[in-house]
């Protein structure tokens, strides 16, 4: 490859780069999160919707579809974003704890 094509090469992939746009949006995850700390009526109404027959523990990924399913409240769809994708939660109780220790306040208050 020439040098001028490899150059060529790198400023398309950063173009490509600079119009990714994040699955997420994570003002409005800190948000929800936020709104589910000082507010645990939010957080248990959000929680109950994961309390019928068509959501099965333990779960990972099938938690968001569900809940995008069954709710169109922006902010409870983006308090279950903020869940890890990969880890599989047992019931409804891992999941609020780990909704819990996600509150991006606490985090800024520890550093």
């Amino acid at each position: 490859m020439a040098k001028g094509q490899l150059g060529n090469t790198i400023g398309n992939v950063d173009n490509n780069l600079s119009r990714h746009k994040p699955a997420y949006n994570a003002n409005a995850i800190n948000r929800a999160l936020k709104r589910a700390n000082e507010d645990q009526e939010f957080l248990g109404s959000a929680l109950k919707l994961l309390d019928n027959e068509q959501m099965q523990f333990p779960a990972f990924k099938d938690i968001l579809n569900h809940i995008s399913n069954v709710s169109n409240d922006f902010d409870i769809i983006s308090l279950f974003q903020s869940l890890d994708g990969y880890i599989k939660f047992k019931d409804t109780y891992q999941i609020r704890t780990a909704l819990e220790e996600n509150n991006p306040t606490k985090k800024l208050s520890i550093k």
